[in-house]
């Protein structure tokens, strides 16, 4: 729904193939006699050749005459500026021309508008009823976009039945996003009862269209022997597939399998970093964290302390948990860049509100010992306990010796 919708320029009704039959010196005649018809036609034909000039004067005149599939047009015409200065404000007008005749992909590119705001005020309630016309006349990308109103309660109130039974219209009809959503359902039981080999068999239906966020999932599906069989092959395959299209969680993803050598992989350090960088380009916080640890550790790469802190820092102000422990860490030890047990402190809080073992510990060292914030041994016994909890054993062991030592004294 916010991806804004593919210039499939004046495809509405004709495809190339039907041009070679048409003898174009009679849709010219056709035409100036004022065939709207033939206007529209005509206006096709001059986009497929991108003399989009003569295409929207074409389009223009068919829907001056009311004819609706030339309304379209001309409102695409106007949206995305070929052949007359781009204005969504007409380009909205003309859409709802198109629509009201009850042309589906008019109404989804007008609730399109009304949703995002584009050439009209922004209106989720319109957006939702014009998805609901396009939708109930079988158009597939409306079927999505209801599906997502329903699933988060934009314009109508949220329902997760109804949102399950648009996408799987949608899903059914191949559109590869709602497969991908409708997989995930599956694999999460949300509001569906959870079924691994139907989330497998969505992943792959939309896999095979190319959309990378199901390729991953297919890739983890085969890593992990969900839902199908493992096969680290194939894994390697999808997830290959996904990361080539510049799907960064699928870079990060196979740059630690080179980095560990899982599924068959040699442990390749330098192919890691191949891929952690071009996932941490793309803001992926994992990735800048990955990255980070290379160039600390000097794996894949010469060791270099300060760049490590850099990719920490870029995680760490994402929210990255991992991120900012590491960047505590520096701060601490002075890794890379001055000590300021200050910032350690700060670092370690933000990562131990995210639950993290480690950065929970720290944090309450911190406190315990009244390095870079007040002592207070109260929430040190709180925060080392969370931890304790949460699964550090140096916690268990700090608390163990403190414990001895209460006994001993």
């Amino acid at each position: 729904m916010n991806t804004k919708h593919l210039i499939a320029l004046f495809l509405f009704i004709f495809t190339t193939s039907i041009f070679p039959q048409i003898n174009i010196d009679s849709l010219k005649t056709a035409a100036k006699q004022g065939n709207p018809s033939a206007q529209n036609l005509l206006g096709v034909y001059y986009s497929k050749s991108e003399e989009y000039n003569s295409a929207a004067e074409c389009f223009a005149k068919a829907a001056e005459q009311g004819f609706a599939e030339a309304q379209l047009n001309l409102g695409i015409c106007y949206e995305f500026g070929h052949g007359l200065q781009k204005n969504s404000t007409k380009a909205v007008d003309w859409y709802k021309k198109a629509a009201e005749q009850g042309i589906p992909k008019a109404q989804h590119f007008l609730a399109d508008c009304y949703y995002n705001g584009d050439g009209v005020a922004a209106d989720t309630v319109q957006a939702f009823t014009w998805y609901e016309k396009a939708a109930h006349q079988g158009f597939p990308k409306a079927q999505l976009s209801l599906a997502d109103c329903y699933a988060n309660g934009a314009g109508v109130q949220a329902n997760g039945e109804k949102a399950i039974e648009w996408y799987r219209k949608a899903a059914e009809n191949g559109v590869p996003y709602a497969q991908y959503i409708l997989g995930n359902c599956y694999h999460f039981g949300e509001g569906v009862p959870r079924n691994m080999d139907l989330a497998f068999g969505w992943f792959m239906k939309a896999a095979n269209q190319g959309l990378p966020d199901a390729q991953y999932n297919v890739a983890q599906c085969y890593a992990t022997g969900t839902g199908v069989p493992a096969n680290n092959k194939s894994a390697i395959l999808w997830c290959t597939l996904a990361a080539e299209q510049g799907h960064a969680p699928s870079q990060n993803l196979l740059g630690d399998w080179y980095y560990n050598g899982n599924h068959d992989l040699v442990k390749d350090a330098k192919k890691a970093i191949e891929w952690y960088t071009l996932a941490a380009a793309k803001g992926y916080a994992m990735a800048q964290f990955n990255l980070g640890d290379c160039y600390e550790q000097g794996a894949g790469v010469e060791a270099d302390k300060k760049k490590a802190v850099e990719w920490y820092r870029k995680a760490a102000e994402q929210g990255s948990a991992m991120g900012q422990l590491a960047l505590g860490v520096c701060f601490h030890e002075g890794i890379g860049t001055p000590v300021n047990l200050i910032e350690a402190a700060e670092w370690y809080r933000k990562a131990a509100g995210q639950g993290l073992a480690d950065a929970q510990f720290l944090l309450g060292l911190c406190y315990y010992y009244g390095d870079g914030i007040t002592m207070d041994k109260q929430k040190a016994s709180v925060w080392i306990d969370n931890a304790s909890k949460n699964g550090s054993e140096k916690a268990k062991q700090f608390l163990q010796e403190l414990e001895s030592d209460v006994e001993s004294f």
